[in-house]
């Protein structure tokens, strides 16, 4: 394992050990929990990350409590010894995949408030051929 002062993540604006960009002040927001967490990492494949990286990644998350907030934070500074920085990117790349569909379902709930707030009778149209 590794000692708790290598996985601290870098401060925003430095770039860490699995390089990257640091995130962005607008970044994406995930409310998944550190079940939610746990289980996406145990589904990911070993061709996309080392099995062994994915276990110690999980180990990390599971001892931190990490959430999905602070797991996008953790991502942007992952140690090399815990995972490469090939896989990192792999898995940095999944995880924006995550963020994206966590904005893409944000909007479609706000979309389906939107419209069922504002539904009105609605009446019958006569088309004409």
């Amino acid at each position: 394992t590794t000692s708790k002062a290598s996985r601290a993540p870098s401060p925003p604006g430095q770039r860490g050990g699995g390089g990257g960009k640091p995130a962005a002040s607008g970044a994406a927001s995930c409310s998944m929990s550190t079940a939610e967490v746990l289980e996406w990492l145990k589904a990911m494949p070993p061709s996309l990350v080392p099995e062994q990286s994915c276990q110690e990644i999980a180990a990390i998350v599971e001892q931190d409590g990490l959430d999905g907030n602070t797991f996008t934070a953790y991502l942007q500074s992952v140690p090399p010894e815990v995972c490469g920085p090939k896989h990192a990117m792999k898995l940095k790349s999944a995880w924006k995949n995550v963020l994206a569909e966590a904005d893409a379902r944000a909007i479609c709930r706000a979309n389906l408030d939107y419209a069922a707030a504002n539904t009105q009778a609605q009446k019958a149209v006569k088309l004409v051929c």
